[in-house]
């Protein structure tokens, strides 16, 4: 009577359990490549996309203070200063995580822009080497600030980008998070439910058994006295 119920409930449970066991393992195992694009591609790249914009700034700005000293000996500490303060290993780190469609796009017009940028400067460079400072300031005014400004834009846009996307992947990692927690919480508590009435089930059929054997001895007729 009872080993049935036992067989069902224990059958039950074991795929009760092997479901939840699974859910949990599916939605874990995709937290995990959550967390992991986050932490692996969005963090690196957030820092190498920051660094470029932040070296582009120090060296325009030291470029900049070159119109502005009458020393020549100035004007090659300065020009050095920009030689070796590149953003060639920002951009070197940024190529080392994988990237995105938008990504990939942002980052191949800001290179674009870079190289025509620095061709630019380097024409500069020699313009200030013959100490033609007329020539200079012209060259300056037509021909590298705006070149300056479509790299900057350019060199913004990736980082914006960078940003976006990350936001994206934390946002995701909240998502997946939140659904781990509820999606075993409900898991658990239907288990818990389906057990209780399966045991409530079984034990009231095994009232039900004991009711039936009782009832013929209690509609036994009574000795007269």
């Amino acid at each position: 009577m009872y080993r049935r119920e036992f067989y069902i409930f224990a059958t039950l449970a074991v795929f009760a359990i092997a479901f939840v066991a699974g859910a949990t393992a599916f939605l874990m195992n995709r937290l995990n490549v959550a967390v992991g694009e986050l932490t692996n591609i969005s963090v690196p790249d957030f820092q190498s996309t920051g660094q470029i914009n932040q070296r582009l700034l120090e060296n325009w700005s030291n470029l900049l203070l070159i119109q502005g000293t009458t020393s020549q000996e100035d004007r090659q500490r300065l020009i050095l200063e920009i030689k070796n303060n590149p953003t060639a290993a920002p951009i070197e780190d940024f190529k080392k995580t994988p990237s995105t469609p938008r990504q990939q796009a942002a980052f191949d017009k800001m290179i674009d822009d870079r190289k025509h940028f620095s061709d630019q400067r380097d024409q500069y460079f020699v313009i200030l080497e013959n100490a033609d400072m007329t020539s200079a300031n012209t060259f300056l005014d037509n021909q590298l600030i705006p070149a300056f400004q479509v790299y900057r834009k350019s060199a913004a846009d990736l980082f914006k980008c960078t940003s976006e996307i990350a936001n994206a992947r934390a946002r995701h990692v909240g998502q997946i998070s939140k659904v781990v927690v509820w999606g075993s919480g409900l898991l658990t508590a239907f288990v818990f439910v389906a057990g209780f009435f399966t045991g409530f089930h079984s034990l009231f059929r095994g009232l039900t058994w004991a009711n039936k054997l009782a009832y013929p001895l209690n509609e036994m007729p009574r000795p007269r006295e």
